[in-house]
């Protein structure tokens, strides 16, 4: 009887740890996504460094009002404004 009632807590124990584990997952994933969320956020207005004016993003879409990128061969920044050109970022 003594060693039922063991197992038994023992299982009821185990089982409450498993539903623990799985919303740590759960939680896990959804930090996860929201840091990959505001990475990919970012990536749309920082283009990065390049040789050549970019005419997309880093992921193949229309470049948006404000993005900029450093011109690796200028090394100067840009920024594009609301005309859709690349302007001179001055100090």
């Amino acid at each position: 009887n003594t060693s039922a009632g063991s197992a038994s807590t023992a299982a009821a124990t185990a089982t409450t740890k498993a539903n623990e584990a799985v919303t740590a997952a759960s939680e896990a994933l959804g930090s996860a996504n929201a840091a990959a969320a505001s990475f990919d956020s970012f990536d749309d207005r920082y283009i990065g460094a390049k040789s050549v004016a970019p005419t997309v993003d880093n992921d193949g879409n229309t470049l948006l009002v404000g993005c900029m990128y450093f011109d690796s061969t200028e090394n100067k920044m840009y920024v594009r404004n609301s005309s859709n050109t690349w302007q001179l970022l001055t100090a």
